[in-house]
């Protein structure tokens, strides 16, 4: 929700959480509607006891809470495709403050619901986060954005990959970026930097000027300059240039493949993968040569760029992605520690492979090494 806000101008003053109950819930509320013009409330509109957001809403503002004839038909229609009775739970999720405006849910059964009491504004979401997000986007954005016109921003967006928050900063003021009138904000996760550049609309040029200094300083490591994930770029790239991909994990365990398949029209690129976990899998299966193996270990550069070529050929795919590693936390050694990754990318034309070592748990260090494998498979591209 923040950063939905932030793309139309508008600020998430607090975020707060409360437990399911009456007075946890109206306290919460009141105490936000002494600081802030807009409430956005998120849960307790579905069909269990504990939801109760409904009925607290109507004791604070004074509504009758009524049956909505247009959410009841939206109910009646999912049930029936789903082969599912009515019940009177789910009809439950068709009540709603009689003075609310309601926001459809096109995803889900309870609607939205926007409520304006005492110059103040309460929306009432699902609490599912896809119903959340899409109740948020189609019905509040636009509303908000129409309330609020000269909340407009310029902004810009950037994805980074494998270069540390704390370095890319430093480098960018040795550059000369010295923001006056824009925000700048840096959102770390691992092997990953979110960049945004943001203003008033009359700064426009000062910020196209940032921007460029933020693409020169990135330089490889820039992924995108949107919002758009890495494996969205990678699978257009694939698509744009005609070639498909196969991957061979090991210490990911079918993430790389999963991140992939995640994107709408992946099917075109992706042939498939493998989870090659043992040293046998790795010889049987891919042809990683059993020499390789007991000379090198099955985490080093010489078995990684043997499983790309393995999967490459294995599958008929035109580019072959592995990645191995030690993602702890046991199994390192003074000379191969927890954290160490090795990557490769392999084509009938060339391979390129890259090794580096991340700390933290096991899940970060996982997910550093599928963020960095799909990005040396786009520079591979």
């Amino acid at each position: 929700m923040g950063g939905c806000l932030a793309g139309i101008g508008l600020d998430l003053a607090r975020e707060t959480s409360v437990r399911d109950s009456s007075s946890a819930i109206s306290s919460g509320i009141q105490d936000a509607l002494r600081r802030a013009d807009v409430l956005v409330i998120s849960g307790g509109l579905g069909p269990t006891s504990d939801d109760l957001t409904r009925d607290v809403l109507a004791e604070i503002t004074g509504s009758a809470i009524v049956t909505n004839s247009d959410a009841l038909e939206n109910i009646r229609v999912r049930c029936e495709r789903a082969s599912r009775e009515i019940t009177a739970s789910r009809a439950r999720q068709a009540l709603v403050l009689e003075a609310a405006e309601i926001l459809p849910n096109s995803v889900g059964m309870a609607p939205g619901e926007w409520i304006e009491r005492e110059g103040k504004i309460l929306i009432a979401l699902p609490g599912p986060p896809r119903e959340f997000h899409a109740v948020l986007t189609e019905q509040v954005l636009p509303r908000l954005k129409k309330r609020y016109p000269d909340a407009a921003i310029c902004e810009s967006a950037f994805q980074l990959c494998g270069i540390a928050e704390s370095d890319f900063v430093d480098a960018l003021q040795v550059a000369g970026f010295a923001p006056v009138r824009m925000e700048f904000a840096c959102c770390a996760s691992p092997a990953h930097l979110d960049i945004r550049l943001r203003g008033p609309l009359d700064a426009t040029a000062e910020i196209a000027s940032a921007s460029e200094l933020v693409r020169r300083v990135a330089g490889r490591h820039l992924v995108t300059d949107s919002t758009r994930s890495i494996e969205s770029v990678v699978v257009e790239q694939l698509g744009l240039l005609g070639k498909t991909v196969a991957v061979v994990e090991s210490c990911t365990g079918g993430l790389i493949g999963g991140r992939i398949t995640s994107v709408s029209g992946s099917s075109n690129v992706f042939i498939g993968g493998v989870i090659a976990y043992s040293n046998e899998v790795k010889s049987r299966h891919l042809g990683v040569r059993e020499n390789t193996l007991a000379r090198f270990g099955a985490v080093s550069e010489e078995t990684v760029r043997e499983m790309a070529a393995g999967i490459r050929k294995r599958f008929g795919s035109d580019i072959g992605l592995a990645v191995t590693g030690i993602a702890g936390p046991g199994g390192g050694t003074p000379g191969k520690p927890v954290g160490l990754v090795w990557i490769a990318a392999d084509t009938e034309i060339r391979a390129a492979s890259e090794s580096f070592r991340m700390t933290g748990e096991r899940d970060v260090l996982r997910e550093a090494a599928v963020q960095m494998a799909l990005d040396l498979l786009r520079r591979s591209l």
